[in-house]
């Protein structure tokens, strides 16, 4: 994810793959995806499972109850980049919407399987299946994530590939 950061401020001060409105998205989706890093280093959201589910009084699907405040972010993310993702280009935000569903099923709708599992049983190997499940997912969605960004710098600049070092300006890498 914090190449996924990385890669978006990089997108958004490059004037060649981001207009001056797009640029400001791009950014804090930048900053976005840094909190995600930081958060998937430091398990942050867990802090909110117990509080959650003892002001809401929730088990079941919402036994890890940082889904439900997740749920919400989530919801207005959707709100806040909807004209954004419909003014990027065709193939582009494909791509970002089949990295958003596997992410998010793996993060939140894995999350809420395992929880009304865990609800429902001891932990064993089946939790631990839909576990790998849930991280699976979410790592597809990152890599589906930075494959559509990589596809947005190659339709911008009219390159079939790119070299890591050209695309950041490194000199004598050419």
């Amino acid at each position: 994810m914090l190449v996924s950061a990385t890669s978006l401020f990089w997108i958004s001060n490059n004037s060649m793959l981001a207009t001056p409105r797009q640029a400001r998205s791009w950014k804090l989706l930048s900053g976005i995806f840094l909190y995600l890093s930081v958060d998937e280093l430091m398990s942050i959201h867990e802090i909110f499972i117990e509080p959650v589910r003892g002001a809401l009084n929730v088990s079941g699907v919402f036994y890890y109850a940082w889904i439900i405040p997740a749920i919400a972010l989530v919801s207005l993310f959707f709100l806040r980049f909807f004209r954004f993702w419909l003014s990027l280009l065709t193939p582009v935000r494909l791509l970002f919407g089949l990295a958003a569903a596997l992410f998010l099923g793996g993060s939140i709708g894995m999350e809420m399987v395992g929880g009304y599992y865990v609800s429902i049983a001891q932990p064993d190997w089946i939790y631990r299946l839909i576990h790998h499940g849930e991280e699976f997912l979410e790592m597809a969605g990152i890599s589906v994530f930075l494959s559509a960004l990589v596809q947005l710098v190659c339709i911008k600049t009219g390159q079939s590939s790119i070299q890591p070092a050209i695309a950041f300006g490194i000199k004598g890498a050419d």
